[in-house]
């Protein structure tokens, strides 16, 4: 369950990051940090759906994973990519 902090915090500690460390922002900077970064992925005309940006471009929506992956993995173009966000 995502909305359990408890439970985010042992799939957390179970990829090798510090449990306590996660809590402790989870309830200090991390509600404002998550406001700030809706703000921003907002002004890029991102909502709530799986959304990835690569250089200007924008897709929106689960369809687009194997043209992302393609994007990374199989077009031989990939070192000059900036991935600006992935939401």
């Amino acid at each position: 369950d995502a909305s359990s902090l408890e439970q985010t915090a042992d799939h957390v500690a179970g990829a090798g990051g510090d449990r306590t460390v996660f809590l402790s922002w989870a309830v200090d900077e991390g509600p404002a940090a998550a406001t700030a970064l809706e703000a921003d992925v907002r002004s890029m005309g991102l909502f709530q759906v799986p959304s990835c940006v690569i250089e200007d471009e924008v897709f929106h929506g689960r369809q687009h994973l194997p043209m992302i992956r393609w994007t990374f993995e199989g077009d031989g173009i990939t070192a000059g990519l900036t991935v600006q966000g992935l939401i």
